[in-house]
This record gives structure tokens, sequence and C-alpha cells, in this order.
């Protein structure tokens, strides 16, 4: 291999140490599992970053150290980094999901049966209507709509959605639609909250949902991890959120602790970190238990991280969860089909 003329398997690379890049190397694998294991908050300037970056750049480094491809000296760390990537990168698992039955727009070509939910969480980007509108091919059940469109649009889009049978709540920067009634659950202070919007929903079938649409703080992906401010600013941002997950599912917990919950949205964090916690065991990850396809959601053109999400109460189950391609969010849509157990 040559580059400008020089012969790459020749050349040295300046001084450094002979193992100086493989045990560098081994050094990130170990940092990366013990932090992604753990999820501690203050180490979310890292983990926010797809575990795949991370090891990317191990790889790299072993390469180099190689004269660009891996010799036996190496061979223990890239099999480090392989199973690495087995235990905390998503992507790994992609295989699998390709090949399990997708929900299509048509509720019937799916096989869904009666009993079976559809719910669409929507990231409107920054309050378009024809945002919100791409959810309707679909023919959901309920829509969780995140930087919503504005509240005095919220009576037409849902009778736009389901009839004059639609239902809808409506925060200040969440919204919920249903093919049914709504009724508002949020106290004073949670009516005034810009994070999530939580109603009663009773769809037309009698089936009886508390649903809450989140949309958690933005987070800030920084290149500068070789400063303290900058993990500072990160802890801060995940210990807010962590907080602001605790409380509300006290809420939920302390009001009716057998009820059926539906929590999704933009939660602005990926699908393993850990102020996720805060939402089990009660709920689980839908997506986790049977989704199907990439499922990335951010960003649209580019999906690289699982920032839209779909929990689920005990009593239902996942049957097809996949992340859409949009037209006009920057976000992909969730689709999800449950179903409800018996007990």
């Amino acid at each position: 291999m040559t580059l400008n003329g020089i012969n790459l398997k020749n050349y040295k690379l300046g001084k450094l140490p002979v193992n100086f890049l493989l045990v560098a190397s081994a050094f990130l694998c170990l940092f990366a599992s013990v932090l992604y294991a753990f999820e501690w908050d203050w180490a979310s300037a890292f983990t926010m970053w797809p575990p795949w970056c991370w090891a990317a750049l191990g790889v790299l480094a072993g390469t180099l150290k190689n004269n660009y491809g891996w010799k036996k000296s190496g061979l223990p760390i890239l099999i480090a980094w392989i199973l690495f990537l087995g235990l905390f990168a998503d992507e790994t698992s992609y295989p699998i999901r390709l090949f399990r039955h997708h929900p299509t727009q048509s509720r019937k070509d799916s096989g869904l049966k009666n009993g079976v939910i559809r719910i669409v969480s929507i990231n409107c980007s920054v309050g378009q209507e024809r945002v919100a509108q791409e959810a309707k091919a679909w023919d959901p059940d309920i829509v969780l709509l995140q930087e919503s469109p504005y509240i005095s649009r919220m009576p037409s889009l849902a009778e736009e959605f389901f009839g004059k049978e639609g239902g809808w709540v409506c925060g200040h920067d969440t919204a919920i639609l249903a093919r049914g009634r709504c009724i508002d659950q949020g106290d004073e202070i949670e009516r005034r909250s810009i994070h999530h919007t939580r109603a009663h929903v009773e769809l037309q079938d009698g089936t009886a949902l508390e649903v809450v649409s989140i949309h958690l703080i933005a987070p800030s992906l920084r290149y500068d991890l070789l400063y303290y401010q900058a993990w500072q600013e990160c802890a801060g941002l995940d210990r807010e959120r962590r907080k602001y997950l605790s409380e509300l599912m006290s809420k939920l917990n302390s009001k009716n602790p057998e009820a059926t919950v539906i929590l999704g949205g933009d939660f602005n964090v990926p699908g393993y970190d850990g102020i996720l916690s805060e939402l089990k065991p009660r709920l689980h990850d839908s997506f986790r238990e049977h989704g199907v396809g990439w499922g990335h959601t951010g960003l649209n053109e580019m999906p690289v991280i699982r920032v839209d999400q779909i929990w689920l109460s005990k009593d239902l189950k996942s049957i097809g969860c996949m992340a859409v391609r949009t037209v006009y969010s920057d976000h992909r849509m969730v689709v999800c089909d449950v179903m409800k157990l018996r007990k």
C-alpha cells in the first residue's frame, strides 16, 4: 500500500514505543467497557457517543501500530473489541432484527387482530403540522408528539386522524392524540412543564391506558473530552434528566401502580443510557423486546443513535417496533404494535 509515493508497509511511526498504540487500544477497550457497563451519569460525555465510535478508534490504533494490518501480537486486542461491540453496541443485533416481521402501513397487511394497539411517536421539528400528519399513514391508535404544533391545531388534528371520536391533550411542547377519549392527568406543575404531557386514555374498544409523551433536555455532544468542563456539563444534564424521570415515575406509581402505561417520545439519550433505569422495573423498552430493522432515529438522514423510544408496562407486549424514515422531520418516527397480556 502506498500513499503519495510512500510505502506504508515500510513506514515507521516516528519514535513512539513499539507497543504504545496497542497498549493505548487495550486501555481504551477496558475503560470503555467499564463505563458502558455501569453507565454512570458522570461518564455521559463519553457514553453519549455510540460504542462503535470508540471501537473504531481502538481498531485504528492497532492497525497503525501493525503497519496498517493486524498481526498476531494484536489479535487478542482485536478480539476484545469485537466482544465489546457484541456486549454494548445495538448494531450487532441488527442481522437478527432484519428478518423479523415488519409492521406495514396497512394494519390488515400487518396481520393485526383486534386488541392490538398501534403507537406512533414523532418529533414534529419545531411544531410543523405536516410532520405530525406523516403519522396518519400508519393508522395509529395513539400518537405521541414532541415539539408539537400549537394547541389551537390539536382539535383539527385529532379529527383528521380519528374522526369525531378522536381525543387529544396538549402541553407546551408535547401532545397526545388518541382513537378515543383523553383526559389530562397533569397537575399544575406538570401543566407548566415543557418536557412531558400525561393523559388517561380510553380507546374506543374500552382499553384504559395511562399515556405519557416526553421530550427530555437536549444533549451536549462534546468533542473536547480532555477538558473537565466537558464531563461536568454532560453529567449535569444527565442528572437533571434522571431527576425528571424519577419524579415522573413517582407520580405514575403513586396514583395507580397497577395501571397500564405507555411512555414514549424523544428522550435525547441512547437506549442504553443509565438514566433509563428510573423507568424500571415497571416499564420495559419495546424495541429491546421486539425491535425490527435498524432502529436508530437520530438523525433522520443518517441515524446513528436511538433517542426516540417507546416504553411499556409489564402487561403490554411489543410485537413489532421499528424506526421509519420521515420526510419533514429531523428524526425518524417510531411505529410500535403492542398487545395487552391477559392477567
